[in-house]
């Protein structure tokens, strides 16, 4: 079973993202936070195989934030599930470990494939993106 942390500001989000996966056979989604700080606090004594974090979460300064948070926590795989466009940040994200980049207007079926795909170790980034990185 996928072991999944969800970090958003938004409670509907979070509701949303615990409620379709509730009975899934496959993802589970027990941990939850609602800020950057509270997001660390969780994991210093709670593990996950995945962290959903919201590029605009509460305390999330910059991409630097988002780096130690790849470095602290080097068995978790980081989606960033985000507004901001992806041609925005995801070539900085990716850089700095992340290993998808999805905006909220995915699917949530959508966002399961790709969590699914994370999980196997593959990074989910589009064409332009790539071009970015390499």
């Amino acid at each position: 079973m996928i072991k999944i942390c969800i970090a958003d500001n938004q409670p509907v989000v979070l509701l949303g993202i615990m409620s379709y996966f509730k009975d899934n056979p496959k993802i589970d989604v027990p941990l939850k936070a609602t800020s950057f700080e509270e997001l660390n606090i969780l994991l210093n004594t709670h593990k996950a195989d995945i962290i959903i974090l919201d590029l605009e979460l509460s305390g999330v300064l910059s991409i630097k934030d988002i780096k130690k948070l790849v470095t602290q926590n080097p068995d978790s795989k980081i989606i960033l599930y985000t507004t901001v466009p992806e041609k925005m940040y995801a070539s900085n994200a990716i850089k700095a470990g992340v290993y998808a980049y999805v905006e909220k207007t995915t699917s949530l079926h959508e966002l399961e494939r790709i969590i699914v795909k994370v999980n196997n170790g593959e990074k989910v980034y589009n064409e332009e993106v790539k071009k970015k990185i390499e």
